[in-house]
Parts: C-alpha cells; sequence; structure tokens
C-alpha cells in the first residue's frame, strides 16, 4: 500500500489540505495577503484554544477533583471525538461532490483503495484543530492532577487511534450511504433538515445559556453527552477503551492499549477493502447535475431583464439553506442574547408607555443597529456574482445595462431580506405585545440597515468575484476585506450615534432622527452610484 503512487498521491492531497498555511497561494474566505492569513489564522486558533480550554477545566472540575481519572478521559476523548467530527463531517461529505479529479484519477493505474486513504489520512493529519484539542486534555490533565509517566506514555501511544477512530467510522458511513442509496437524490431536503435541526440546536443553547434558572436543564444534557454512563459513549466505544488504558496499571494499560490498536487496524483493514470496491463507484451517479448550471436567455426589454435577474438570482437564493443560514443563526443569537441576556430588552421594552409618540422613532433607530448588527453574516446573501458560478461568463455576454443589473441583484436580495424581518418582527411583537406602530417601527428599522447592508455586499462582491467555488458554503466565509469593511462601519456607526445624541439633547429628537434619516439615504445612494461604477468597469477577478 505505501508505494511510490500513494506517497505521491497523498503529498499532493496533504498539500490541498493545507493551502491556507502556504506562502503564494489564494484561498477563498481567507486574505490574500500571507501576514494577513496568519493573523486571521491565529485568531481562530485563539478562538478553538479558548473554548477547549474551558471545557476541559469545566471537566476537570466535575471528574478529577473527585479522583475520577476515567470520567475525565472518557468524557474528554468524547468532546474530542464530536469536535474532529463537526470539523470533518462536511468535508467528507462534500468530497463526492467533487468529481472532476476523480473523473482524471480513474484513467491512471491506481488502486481506488490508495486514492482513498491518501485523502483520509491528508484529511486526519491536516486536523490541526483536534491536535490542540487533544494537547489541551492533556495539559489541563497535568495540571490539575500532577505529572505521571505512565499516563504521559498511555496519552502519547494512543494518541493516533484516538484521533483517527471517530473520523474513519463517519467516512465508512457515508461512503456506503453514496454507492448504496439514492439519498443524493434528495440531497437538498436532507440538507435543509439538517440546517434547521441546527438552528433548532442553536436557539436551545443559546436560550438556556442566557435565562435564569438554566443550570437543570444543562445538567440533563451533561448526563447525555459527559457522565461515565453515556450512551454515545457506547455508540463510541474506543472512548471508553482509551480512558480505560490511561486509568490502569502497566500490565492493564499494555492490554486496553492493544485493544484499541487492534479496533484501529481491523477498521483500517475493512476500509481499504470496502474502498478497494465501491469508492469510485461512489461518485457514480453525479455527473447528473451540474453545479453551475447555464442560465436562460435575458428578454431585451428594460423592466424585463431586472425582473429575470431578480428571478434568477432569488431562485437560487432559495434553493438551498446554506445561503440564508448564517443571518437566520445571527438573528437567533442576537435576539436571545439581548433578549434574555442580561439587557433585558424584551422585559424592558414591556414596560414602555407607547402613549409617548417618540417611543416609535427610538424603535426605528434600535431596529437598524440591531438588524445592521446581524447584516455582518449576510455575506452569502450578498454574494450576487460569485453565487452564479461559471455560469456568470454566460450572463456577461448578454446586453444589461450596469444599472438594470444592480437593481435586479439588489432587488433579489431585498426581496429575501424583506421575509426575514417580517419574521423577525413578528417573533419580537408577540414576545413583547408591541402595538402594530411599534412593529411597523421596527420594521422600517430592519428594512433601512438591509438595504444599506445589501448595497454594501453587493459592492464587495463586485470588487472580489468568486466564481470558482467548490461548495456553496465557500460563499458563507467573509473575507478579511469583509470584516474591516463592517469594522470601519461599525465605527462609523459609533460616531453617528455620538453626534446624533448630541443633537437630540441641543435640539429634540425629532431633529436626531432626521439627521440619522438623512444620512442614511445618503450613504444608501453613495453606496447604490458606487456599485453602478463598478459593474460598469468590469470584474477583472473573473
Amino acid at each position: 500500500m505505501l508505494n511510490k503512487r500513494f506517497r505521491q498521491l497523498f503529498i499532493k492531497n496533504f498539500r490541498e489540505e493545507n493551502l491556507k498555511y502556504l506562502p503564494n497561494t489564494k484561498v477563498y474566505g481567507y486574505p490574500n495577503d500571507y501576514v494577513l492569513r496568519i493573523l486571521l489564522i491565529l485568531v481562530i486558533y485563539g478562538f478553538y484554544l479558548g473554548v477547549g480550554f474551558s471545557i476541559f477545566m469545566f471537566l476537570a472540575f466535575v471528574y478529577l477533583k473527585n479522583g475520577d481519572e476515567f470520567s475525565y478521559f472518557m468524557s474528554s476523548s468524547l468532546v474530542i471525538s464530536f469536535f474532529a467530527l463537526i470539523l470533518s463531517i462536511n468535508d467528507l461529505i462534500t468530497d463526492y461532490s467533487r468529481s472532476k479529479e476523480i473523473t482524471i484519477l480513474r484513467t491512471m493505474p491506481i488502486k481506488e483503495s490508495e486514492i482513498y486513504l491518501s485523502k483520509f489520512l491528508a484529511k486526519i493529519l491536516s486536523s490541526f484543530e483536534v491536535f490542540l484539542f487533544y494537547i489541551l486534555m492533556g495539559i489541563v490533565y497535568f495540571y490539575i492532577d500532577g505529572f505521571k509517566a505512565i499516563r504521559l506514555i498511555g496519552y502519547v501511544i494512543n494518541f493516533l487511534p484516538m484521533i483517527v477512530i471517530p473520523i474513519l467510522l463517519m467516512s465508512l458511513i457515508i461512503m456506503i450511504i453514496m454507492r448504496f442509496s439514492n439519498i443524493r437524490s434528495y440531497s437538498n431536503i436532507f440538507k435543509f433538515i439538517g440546517y434547521g435541526i441546527s438552528l433548532l440546536l442553536i436557539g436551545f443553547v443559546y436560550f438556556y445559556a442566557f435565562r435564569s434558572n438554566s443550570g437543570d436543564a444543562f445538567s440533563k444534557i451533561g448526563k447525555i453527552f459527559i457522565s461515565s454512563d453515556s450512551i454515545l459513549s457506547y455508540l463510541f466505544i474506543h472512548t471508553r477503551i482509551y480512558a480505560k488504558s490511561l486509568n490502569a496499571s502497566f500490565i492493564s494499560f499494555i492490554g486496553y492499549s492493544l485493544v484499541l490498536y487492534l479496533y484501529f487496524a481491523i477498521l483500517i483493514f475493512i476500509s481499504e477493502k470496502i474502498s478497494s470496491k465501491i469508492y469510485l463507484d461512489s461518485f457514480s451517479e453525479l455527473r447528473q447535475k451540474k453545479r453551475h448550471k447555464k442560465q436562460g436567455l435575458v428578454k431585451s426589454s428594460q423592466n424585463s431583464k431586472i425582473i429575470a435577474i431578480c428571478r434568477k438570482d432569488f431562485k437560487s437564493l432559495i434553493s438551498t439553506p446554506v445561503y440564508v443560514y448564517p443571518v437566520l443563526s445571527s438573528m437567533i443569537i442576537f435576539t436571545i442574547f439581548w433578549g434574555f441576556g442580561a439587557s433585558g430588552f424584551l422585559d424592558m421594552i414591556k414596560t414602555l408607555d407607547f402613549s409617548n409618540k417618540d417611543l416609535y422613532l427610538i424603535f426605528i433607530i434600535g431596529g437598524f443597529v440591531f438588524r445592521y448588527f446581524i447584516s455582518a453574516n449576510d455575506v452569502a446573501i450578498n454574494s450576487s456574482l460569485s453565487r452564479e458560478g461559471e455560469g456568470l461568463y454566460q450572463t456577461l455576454t448578454y446586453p444589461i445595462a450596469p444599472r438594470d443589473n444592480v437593481l435586479g441583484r439588489l432587488i433579489s436580495i431585498n426581496l429575501l431580506n424583506t421575509i426575514l424581518n417580517i419574521g423577525l418582527c413578528i417573533i419580537l411583537s408577540l414576545l413583547t405585545k408591541v402595538d402594530f406602530l411599534a412593529s411597523l417601527s421596527l420594521f422600517i428599522g430592519f428594512t433601512l440597515a438591509s438595504l444599506l447592508s445589501s448595497m454594501q455586499g453587493i459592492l464587495m462582491d463586485s470588487k472580489s468575484v468568486n466564481i470558482h467555488w467548490e461548495r456553496e458554503k465557500d460563499l458563507t466565509r467573509g473575507s478579511s476585506a469583509n470584516i474591516g469593511y463592517y469594522l470601519a462601519s461599525g465605527i462609523i456607526l459609533l460616531i453617528v450615534g455620538v453626534f446624533s445624541f448630541l443633537i437630540y439633547n441641543l435640539t429634540n429628537i425629532y431633529v436626531a432622527f432626521l439627521f440619522i434619516f438623512i444620512l442614511i439615504i445618503l450613504v444608501i445612494k453613495f453606496l447604490y452610484m458606487a456599485c453602478i461604477r463598478s459593474y460598469r468597469n468590469g470584474f477583472y477577478d473573473v
């Protein structure tokens, strides 16, 4: 198996998995400037470091303080297994939609098992985030319980099967499902269901995190995920074997380690045999559905061109949940964080006296600020040109004026934003029991923020068009330019807020509101003209 062909394939796949760490490469979602890219990666790893340290310190407090080493290692390894699956499952599935490379490899004298295992091992050895979690688990243990040589030996020796087994199991299951089922025919339905469940889980976790008396709920969840009698620990039996190997005498450590490696070797053998028979056949049905569809002809009249562009773009927006998911998750998180958190805005709104008509103007401004914070995750919705994929080549051959092009995409994006904003207004109205005028005021604020955000997004998309994406999810990751743009916008928003407050103190709320409203309209007009100029100049990155 470890022949020259396998080594070359592995090196190629390993390099592709780690392009973002290499200089002189361009990776979508990361800055082209290498220094900025490294800084962004360090920020991401800093986030993982904080999350991982918090989790393992919590487990150490629960178990190690009571002398229960087995439960600590079992629960920690279960957390690592889930973290590895969360990071890899999307790539494991979407690999089966990248049939162009497989078509080329079919013509070469390479075994199917060599293709599969080289890709799999490259993915495993590139999982540096998982390695970080594993290192943190050991650091926390030795910090709390002190240094023990036998634990360190077991910790190092049993590292490989601990990391590989959960991803290998999932990879085998996905390969078998792709080969022996027609699940791809219903992939979009499953995608909507999966993203819907994810939104429910986000809402559940954040709601119980920020409401009072949430400890009981989390303790019940903990019994499912991290208790020593967890059902999941029996499904991922390697976590129990791993914990036993680190919580035993030297002889028992040898025995449990051999069992763990035997289980690991059996899985590798099974995956090699199965992949040699069915791996390439798992891709056979993918040619029937092309990723970048060619578009129909655009009609000749001006209005029909705008409508055609709008219809085409809106259809692509609602064809998958991937584009809407980031903004919906932000709506849920910000609503719960500000509504049920320490600020308690929802309870405060219930006590307001709406006989004071000035409150409606405050609602418009508050709705604008709230929705503008959410708009930082509108990247996928606003990436109208990039969303067309290679079909954009055909669109650019049509006689479409820049103004019509911008208007069509702007109407499409804001049609979806309007639907989302109406839904958010209804939910907030039901939670706060405000009257219709208050809800309408919120909706006006949401609409102004969405319009401003969509203008920014369309302008940013025209400056860095990406039509060579592999997955729709690639378009949900904002670049450093996006981040900088929205940070600058946030600073400007803060400055405007300070000036508005000063105007309010010197005059009244009506003058302050008029100042803000005129400023928003002027900015929208400026961005609209900038978008038309950008579309007129062309898209050089294409």
